[in-house]
């Protein structure tokens, strides 16, 4: 990593905004800690290459996208989020906290 990319990570942990950047094949290439903590997510998930699936997974196992098959209410998401270049969202989790979530495309991709 250079020192201009340490610094900008840095500075995306002084947010208070949770922030998750995923590649181009919907893997997780950074997320700062208030995206983890918002989001309720253990550390172990949020590593680099971590896909987007396995964290939508993770959601539904545990009950944030309410009563249903997993595996479906994954692929549902999957497909609202690829499908729309730009989308905002509010979801209510499992505990009652509710989070707006907005997915935005960067231009590379």
């Amino acid at each position: 990593m250079t020192a201009p990319d340490s610094i900008v990570l840095d500075g995306l942990e002084l947010l208070d905004v949770g922030i998750g950047f995923f590649d181009a094949e919907a893997k997780l290439v950074h997320c700062n800690q208030p995206y983890r903590e918002l989001r309720r997510y253990p550390e172990s998930l949020c590593q680099p290459g971590t896909t987007l699936e396995a964290m939508l997974r993770f959601n539904a196992e545990r009950g944030d996208f309410g009563h249903g098959d997993p595996d479906a209410q994954v692929a549902e998401r999957l497909a609202e989020i690829t499908q729309a270049g730009e989308r905002e969202v509010e979801r209510e989790m499992a505990d009652g906290q509710i989070l707006r979530i907005r997915y935005r495309r960067t231009p590379s991709g």
